[in-house]
């Protein structure tokens, strides 16, 4: 095995990784409400090995996660009141 040189999006991946596969086999419902994603996916994640997770986390030297929300619509959820931001961020996803 050679060494490899992880960077912080490496790690910020496997982190996110480890983290969905555990929601997922908590509870799959909440974990594909909570990530946005379909059932189908949510089954990839869950079932995935560590060793597939480590090694497709330290392959990709991109985030495989970027945030939900462009700039204007940050902005707009930044300066609404704080008791609304929640509906305002689930009417976005729609």
């Amino acid at each position: 095995m050679t060494a490899q040189r992880l960077n912080r999006v490496h790690t910020d991946n496997l982190c996110h990784l480890i983290q969905i596969r555990e929601a997922i086999q908590r509870d799959i419902s909440e974990a594909c409400i909570i990530y946005g994603m379909d059932r189908s996916t949510a089954e990839c994640y869950g079932g995935a090995t560590d060793e597939e997770i480590r090694d497709l986390a330290f392959a990709i030297d991109e985030s495989f996660f970027v945030p939900r929300f462009r700039g204007e619509e940050l902005r707009a959820l930044l300066h609404s009141p704080p008791q609304l931001r929640g509906t305002l961020a689930a009417v976005h996803q729609m």
